[in-house]
């Protein structure tokens, strides 16, 4: 079958300058004709495959008398292999019958009917590809084409493998089958979960339940599987820093799928940030500026300070009360080094020292160090701590001081008041009021990362090694949130 590329008309071409013998004026002209391909060309098969039928061709006159004795050559035709960055490769490869392959070229010398052929192997990118055939002696040219199909299912590749979304939420995952050389299948995967804590239908659509927890997804096409993991995480706004490349960190606003991403400053050294219970503003540490404390509007951006700095030279931790009139913070004046626990209104009025640094020495083994606390749910007590010492409690009303008997930092009161978190040797640590301790969490980098509690006091959010994770109070199992991960570090 003769390629609709082939060459149309009759070539007129100087013979002896075509065979490079050099010029000879009075050697007679010789008209050739196309190529014919005889067969072997138009071709279907898999990747890889080589054809049981060789490529042939025919080399004519244009009296159709055949041409002996000349060279024609079959290389395979670049396509782009679709890789990043570009490139090429032949999709297909030719080799002299009955020789070993010698880079996917191949020459051989018409015999005397005219003929020359060349073995075929077909590429590994499914698709179109070409064979191009040529004479340089005679300046002839065309190509063969075949179609190469993808191989048998070898993969099936999700399109991620670890993700995250809000109870009673809903996401799609995918999954694409390939061949072992990556070429796509048409074939459709099936899906299954692998627990009641969410429910997956037949074209991948993951619905959550409300239950806080992690699942797995799984896909397959026959034999050939794969599997998703989904953090099926607490629904509620967080306030977030997390690390940009070559600029200052951002504090902002986001939920735990990481979907409602709201920026809203970049400062060098942010620290402890804390969203307001009404949601419009997050109070954080400026460490760069002077390490003093500001709070930014959700709303507009625009960044206060939260105390008078001629009163407060620098402030750290900083705790909304429940009711949001109130931010406690760690702070020191502009006349004293001493660190001691203030509050302050929300409209920078009423500046309060609670608690002096200097006050009780077995508190103050570490005068200057930040004071770590949390008002409770109806605001009469303060858990405070301060390294290396132990956790305290302030009565608010009266003053009164007490030793809780054990040591920690970050303390957190749970939304329903029923318990409170510490950290302490990088452990986290959830006791009743009493100090009864119920679940103990290990492996937490939350010391250095904040800490605080999902809504329904269900569970708690801190910072890991890979990024924020979720601690289970119902189960102690710690889960990582993949798409809150690496240099995001959490506060509320």
């Amino acid at each position: 079958m003769r390629s609709p590329y082939a060459l149309r008309s009759a070539l007129v071409l100087a013979a002896a300058a075509a065979a490079g013998c050099g010029s000879d004026p009075t050697r007679p002209t010789f008209t050739g004709g196309p190529i014919a391909i005889v067969s072997g060309s138009g071709s279907t098969d898999t990747i890889s495959a080589p054809l049981t039928a060789p490529i042939v061709v025919r080399i004519t006159d244009a009296d159709g008398h055949a041409v002996t004795g000349v060279e024609v050559r079959f290389e395979g035709v670049p396509v782009p292999t679709g890789a990043p960055g570009g490139g090429s490769v032949r999709n297909v490869k030719a080799r002299s019958v009955g020789q070993p392959d010698h880079g996917g070229f191949a020459a051989d010398t018409t015999d005397a009917e005219g003929l020359a052929s060349a073995a075929v192997t077909l590429g590994g990118i499914a698709g179109p590809a070409g064979m191009a055939i040529s004479v340089p002696t005679l300046g002839l040219a065309d190509t063969a084409r075949y179609t190469v199909t993808a191989g048998a299912a070898a993969r099936l590749t999700m399109t991620t493998h670890d993700t995250a979304a809000l109870t009673n939420a809903s996401l799609v995952l995918a999954a694409h089958l390939t061949d072992r050389l990556g070429n796509a299948r048409p074939e459709q995967a099936t899906f299954s979960a692998s627990s009641p804590l969410l429910a997956v239908d037949g074209a991948g659509t993951v619905t959550t339940g409300a239950t806080v927890g992690r699942a797995v997804v799984r896909a397959s096409v026959g034999a050939v599987r794969d599997s998703a993991s989904v953090m099926i995480a607490p629904r509620g706004a967080f306030a977030v820093l997390y690390a940009v490349r070559n600029a200052p960190a951002v504090v902002a606003v986001t939920s735990l799928d990481g979907s409602g991403l709201v920026s809203l400053a970049q400062a060098p050294s942010p620290a402890y940030p804390a969203l307001s219970p009404d949601g419009n503003e997050v109070a954080y540490q400026d460490v760069a500026n002077g390490g003093r404390l500001v709070a930014v509007s959700v709303a507009t951006g625009v960044v206060r300070p939260v105390a008078d700095p001629a009163e407060i030279a620098s402030g750290s931790n900083p705790r909304y009360s429940r009711d949001g009139q109130y931010i406690y913070f760690s702070g020191r004046t502009t006349s004293n080094f001493v660190v001691s626990l203030w509050r302050v209104r929300r409209d920078g009025s009423g500046l309060q020292q609670l608690w002096s640094g200097d006050s009780i020495v077995a508190i103050d083994a570490n005068p200057a160090g930040t004071i770590y606390a949390d008002p409770s749910v109806d605001g009469g007590t303060v858990a405070f701590g301060r390294a290396p010492g132990n956790l305290h409690f302030l009565d608010v009303a009266t003053g009164q001081v007490r030793d809780a008997g054990y040591a920690g930092l970050f303390p957190r009161y749970s939304p329903d008041g029923q318990y409170l978190a510490v950290n302490s040797q990088g452990r986290v640590t959830v006791r009743l009021l009493d100090g009864t301790v119920v679940r103990t969490f290990a492996a937490s980098s939350s010391a250095d990362g904040g800490l605080t509690w999902c809504a329904d006091s269900t569970c708690l959010i801190g910072r890991g090694d890979a990024g924020l994770q979720v601690h289970l109070l119902a189960t102690g199992e710690t889960l990582p949130i993949a798409t809150m991960a690496n240099d995001y570090q959490p506060g509320r």
